[in-house]
């Protein structure tokens, strides 16, 4: 495995990334994170900010839970940057 494969294999999934830093929360992106455990395996995991826009709106998603989404994943891809900084570094 290149080292390359290596670190894309190592960066934490948004699911994971959610789960972790808003499970908790009272409000929006809490919401989001506790829809997301309950859907479990049914939400999609991949990386891509299209793919989960496309899945709440298909859910039925409220204009406040899709405004939490992306601005969740503003929030995780600076971690993912930063962790990579930090890596590089």
């Amino acid at each position: 495995m290149t080292v390359t494969q290596e670190k894309r294999r190592l960066k934490m999934l948004f699911y994971t990334w959610m789960i972790k830093n808003h499970l908790k929360d009272n409000s929006a992106k809490g919401l989001l994170a506790r829809s997301m455990k309950a859907e479990g395996n049914g939400f999609p995991k991949r990386r891509r900010l299209k793919t989960l826009v496309g899945y709440l709106e298909h859910r039925g998603a409220s204009q406040e839970v899709m405004d939490a989404l992306v601005e969740c994943w503003e929030e995780y891809e600076n971690h993912e940057r930063e962790s990579h900084r930090t890596e590089a570094g």
